[in-house]
């Protein structure tokens, strides 16, 4: 071993640490119980590395220690196989191509930081407990563990995809650079279409967040979801769940060009800064509760797009504080219950697109309506507004509130009223 340097704690005599030649990997496993293996440097040493774990029935994790920066960054691949650990403690270490089996450990302090470079695919069945991560090289890396604890994970470059529910770290950041792409792999050898996530995920300028390719896929994300300050990023693919009370609270501008968004929470939920509809989608609320609140701050609707909200399940109140754009907003309020659902429009718009209001299933008593709401003299500026009631109790209603109102036009048949509100 002229090129490796290490220490060997509580390892039986039977510890095997052996490199024949420059052809073969570098093995460390124990034929009974486990034991820990300190690297101190590893010199020009640029083999890969297999931690096998131990094979006896004694128990015990074989832990790889390795101190200093980048003493792994020359190692061409580090596989860790069942009861293998690979602790960094404190420090900044760069490894090349990792893979884990299930029953792996990747183990850090908080102030450690493990940067995945990644230049062929791997997949991480093992969980990893670290301060910081990264994800680098092109390749892609796959996440196939939900016991997986971080600070704050960032992929800089490619896709990292999840295979498993709660694949990221619960009270931590996944934060998704410029150009890469975190994809929650919803369809896969497994025939799995939902995707449960939780922990807070967080875009900035360029990056992207889908559901994979399925079109029918579904993801859940019980944690918050932003996108930075001045920057533009694409949420893409089927189906997106959010049950956060709010979102992009940072400011930066979600490009949505998914099939739809539900926002399901039994109270209110806000959006910041800017939904950009850039494909068409639908708006919807399956929650389980009455007079729900669901507040935008800004919402565009790009030319050539259909933006449709549906309200057929609870009486939701969708508040929106800016609309702009030149696409086209339907509002289906089909609700059958025993409260009123409104979509209020609010602020200073700029929206030059059309605006179908279509009333539905009435419940037989009249004051239980659905109102469109205007708040602002330009909250719909610009815009064709176009009623339709069913008739009988199904009448569509637009409630003025405010002194004067801009519009580009208003159609309605005979099942439609306008009132000052």
């Amino acid at each position: 071993f002229n090129c490796l340097t290490y220490s060997v704690i509580n390892l039986p005599t039977s510890f095997t640490a052996c490199k024949s030649s420059s052809d073969n990997p570098l093995l460390i496993s124990s034929n009974s119980c486990g034991g820990i293996v300190n690297l101190a440097e590893l010199g020009n040493f640029d083999g890969s590395i297999t931690v096998m774990g131990h094979k006896g029935g004694l128990g015990g994790d074989i832990v790889l220690g390795v101190t200093g920066n980048n003493t792994l960054a020359n190692v061409s691949s580090l596989v860790l196989q069942k009861g293998g650990v690979l602790d960094i403690g404190s420090g900044y270490q760069t490894v090349r191509n990792l893979s884990t089996q299930e029953g792996a450990l990747l183990l850090g302090d908080a102030e450690s930081t493990l940067v995945f470079n990644m230049q062929d695919e791997q997949l991480l069945h093992g969980a990893m407990n670290l301060g910081n991560a990264e994800k680098t090289g092109a390749a892609n890396m796959v996440l196939a563990s939900s016991d997986n604890v971080w600070n704050l994970f960032t992929v800089q470059q490619g896709t990292l995809f999840t295979r498993v529910d709660y694949a990221l770290s619960q009270s931590g950041i996944t934060r998704v650079a410029g150009g890469a792409v975190l994809n929650m792999n919803t369809w896969n050898e497994e025939g799995h279409k939902n995707r449960t996530m939780h922990g807070n995920i967080v875009l900035a300028d360029g990056a992207e967040l889908t559901t994979g390719s399925y079109d029918e896929a579904n993801v859940k994300l019980t944690g918050t979801l932003n996108v930075e300050a001045g920057a533009t990023a694409t949420v893409s693919g089927g189906k997106w769940t959010l049950t956060a009370a709010d979102s992009n609270t940072l400011g930066g501008t979600l490009s949505f060009a998914a099939k739809s968004l539900d926002l399901n929470e039994h109270s209110a939920q806000y959006m910041g800064g800017t939904v950009d509809v850039v494909a068409n989608t639908r708006f919807y609320s399956s929650g389980g509760a009455e007079d729900m609140l669901k507040h935008f701050n800004h919402i565009n609707i790009s030319a050539r797009t259909t933006l449709s909200v549906d309200e057929n399940h609870w009486n939701t109140i969708w508040q929106w504080d800016k609309l702009t754009g030149s696409g086209k907003l339907v509002w289906n309020s089909d609700t059958n219950h025993s409260t009123t659902a409104r979509l209020i429009l609010s602020g200073d718009g700029a929206f030059s697109g059309d605006i179908e209001y279509n009333r539905k299933y009435g419940n037989g008593n009249r004051r239980y309506q659905s109102y469109l709401e205007i708040n602002g003299e330009n909250a719909a500026s610009g815009a064709t507004l176009k009623m339709y009631g069913q008739g009988g109790n199904s009448i569509g209603s637009l409630a003025v509130n405010a002194d004067n109102v801009n519009l580009g036009g208003l159609n309605g048949n005979a099942h439609t009223h306008v009132y000052a509100g």
